[in-house]
């Protein structure tokens, strides 16, 4: 009988023993499937990481390569625009020492309409690159990008407004030149 007993106790332990070290081996596969699945999710989050960064650099680069581009436009268009004036103005005075005008307040409203067409049309311009940007930048971005350009606006009014003062002086040191130059020989004539 004690035989019996301690067989069957030697038997329990050996069974108990078994079921501890399969427990143990299903916990341990269990720790290095979530070890394993942690890993992944970690380098999925990374990857993801960077994948957003590399697009917000793309998306930040395509945004800056697309205001540069139009501000190189708008400069381009603004040159091309003041050759053409300058070409128009120097024709007229071509034109205007051939023709003698009459009066000098001619000269003084033919150039102050041209710096009034010259305002309105940098006017529409601002308005138009303003609406553009508006559609195209996100609005936390909206009000520096539109200060830059309320600033550049007025610089470019200001050198307008600046453009059109030299152009009357210069007229009116022409003028005044061209009045003693005739008084001179008129002098001389006598």
């Amino acid at each position: 009988m004690y035989q019996v007993r301690k067989f069957r106790r030697r038997r329990l332990i050996r069974y108990h023993d078994l079921e501890q070290d399969l427990l143990r081996e299903e916990l341990n596969k269990r720790q290095s499937q979530l070890d394993s699945a942690h890993a992944m999710l970690m380098r999925h989050h990374e990857q993801t990481h960077d994948l957003e960064v590399k697009q917000q650099r793309a998306v930040h680069g395509l945004r800056e390569d697309h205001v540069k581009r139009q501000h190189q436009t708008e400069l381009n268009n603004q040159d091309e625009y003041m050759r053409r004036a300058q070409r128009e103005l120097k024709k007229k005075h071509g034109l205007e020492q051939k023709q003698q005008p009459k009066s000098l307040k001619q000269k003084e409203v033919m150039i102050r309409k041209q710096f009034r067409d010259t305002c309105k049309i940098q006017t529409r311009q601002y308005k138009a690159l303003k609406a553009q940007v508006l559609q195209t930048t996100p609005k936390e971005e909206q009000k520096i990008i539109i200060r830059k350009l309320k600033e550049e606006q007025r610089r470019k009014m200001a050198l307008l407004a600046e453009q059109y003062e030299e152009t009357i002086a210069d007229m009116l040191q022409k003028q005044s030149v061209r009045s003693e130059h005739w008084m001179h020989i008129t002098i001389d004539a006598t």
